[in-house]
């Protein structure tokens, strides 16, 4: 079965998005901000497996895992909903000097970024490179960001069996999945499992998410019953709010966002932002670990806003970060940080992240 997109109704969305993107609770950017990182997931990617009876195996040409078509589009939305979210902070033109992009290392982050910044930098003036209409302009996305949340992490033995841990199912999701395995390996021609069953649900969400009809044996709820019984309050805790893991996976990613607030409020970082293209697992623990919110799986697209801003024209800068939970997400919502008084000082909150994990992560790779 092959994918159809309705232009016209994706661009009635994309109006739709920007006609409201000015009211959200993310302020629009003013003169009082002085810097920003931002943190996104991918947009909408091919399922990790497929099974036997799968009556979508043919809908995602571009490959297990790799970004969509849907994807593309939605992210190209993200980038422009984020010119108008930050305005005028930004030049019309791209410049170096103004913003930098990292990317974990999988094809998918790559290619959302690139996206982010056509949405966010369409060419204008001498930046036009063809006589012809350009709706691009290449802009350089660096990898090597020091987000863990991609699992492709080398020389640090105790990551695997962190993970596995955090990600395991309680006693009582695995007592409750019991009859659903059997129903479900049934239904997909195949046995599933408790650890391949998360991969079933996660080829539903990304069908879900491509607009395809899940199959008949699906309905009425399965797919509602997985999720209550996969991402329950449980699985947060265990997962979300493991230290360890936060530390393994984004602990680096934290200390460089830190690190650049640091260093923009003493004015030895010149420019105005940082974007990091990553993955759900890096919004999710990075939320955990800076306001202790444990969130639901982040959906393709969310991301996480740290603004610097300048308090009442002195010179101690403050922070505030928002959540924006889709890639047409506009309005967002502000996150407390943890342990800090409102508004969080940025000296505060340098020192809370800078003691917020008592192992490096070198350590903690090899305890």
């Amino acid at each position: 079965m092959s994918l159809n997109y309705n232009n016209m109704f994706l661009i009635t969305i994309y109006f739709m998005v920007i006609a409201t993107a000015i009211y959200g609770q993310i302020p629009k950017a003013d003169s009082s901000l002085k810097f920003a990182t931002v943190l996104f997931r991918h947009g909408e990617r091919a399922p990790m497996i497929t099974y036997n009876t799968d009556p979508h195996k043919d809908a995602f040409p571009e490959g297990l895992n790799e970004l969509t078509k849907l994807g593309k589009q939605h992210m190209y939305y993200k980038g422009q909903i984020f010119r108008h979210i930050y305005g005028d902070y930004f030049s019309k033109l791209y410049l170096d000097n103004e913003i930098y992009t990292k990317t974990t290392n999988v094809a998918r982050t790559h290619m959302t970024a690139a996206m982010v910044l056509t949405g966010l930098y369409p060419p204008t003036n001498y930046q036009k490179w063809s006589n012809q209409e350009t709706l691009w302009q290449p802009i350089p996305v660096y990898g090597g960001s020091p987000d863990h949340s991609d699992s492709q992490v080398e020389n640090c033995p105790s990551f695997m069996p962190t993970f596995i841990k955090g990600a395991s199912l309680t006693e009582n999701a695995t007592l409750a999945l019991e009859p659903l395995l059997v129903y479900l390996s049934e239904k997909c021609g195949q046995p599933i499992d408790s650890i391949n069953v998360t991969m079933l649900f996660d080829l539903f969400t990304c069908q879900l998410a491509a607009g395809l009809e899940l199959p008949e044996w699906t309905k009425p709820n399965i797919y509602e019953k997985l999720k209550a019984i996969l991402y329950s309050d449980d699985f947060r805790r265990n997962f979300n709010g493991n230290t360890k893991l936060q530390n393994l996976m984004i602990g680096p990613l934290l200390n460089e966002i830190t690190l650049k607030i640091q260093q923009k409020s003493s004015g030895e970082e010149k420019r105005k932002m940082y974007m990091y293209s990553g993955h759900d697992f890096s919004i999710m623990l990075l939320t955990a670990a800076v306001s202790g919110h444990l969130i639901e799986t982040p959906k393709f697209g969310a991301s996480l806003h740290f603004h610097v801003y300048r308090f009442n024209n002195t010179d101690e800068d403050v922070i505030k970060v928002y959540y924006l939970k889709n890639w047409d997400d506009d309005k967002g919502e502000e996150l407390s940080v943890s342990n800090c008084n409102s508004p969080c000082k940025v000296a505060d909150f340098i020192n809370i992240a800078n003691n917020k994990f008592t192992k490096t992560w070198e350590e903690e790779c090899h305890t």
